[in-house]
């Protein structure tokens, strides 16, 4: 096989041999699951902290109820997968 037919062909390793599908891991999704919520706790924490740092600001009212309601709704968006992840069926998982 030739420099550009192994350049072209990427699924192939060296001598033609078929490189083998990636092993799946069995706890890969729940982790995937469990850095998403992490995500969604950091996003709420800095909302809530944005909105401390704003409700002192003269006139910032509206942004500060926006903020609030942008915390209420990441809650809200956190709760399916929180209690689907962690206390579905009869013993949690990512414990």
């Amino acid at each position: 096989m030739t420099t550009t037919n192994r350049l072209l062909m990427p699924s192939l390793q060296f001598f033609g041999r078929p490189t083998p599908p990636p092993k799946r891991q069995p706890g890969a999704g729940l982790r995937e699951v469990s850095e998403a919520l992490l995500n969604i706790e950091q996003a709420i924490k800095r909302t809530q902290r944005a909105k401390r740092t704003v409700s002192m600001t003269v006139g910032c009212d509206d942004l500060a109820r926006m903020l609030d309601t942008a915390a209420r709704n990441l809650e809200i968006a956190r709760k399916d997968p929180f209690q689907g992840a962690y206390f579905s069926a009869d013993s949690p998982k990512l414990f």
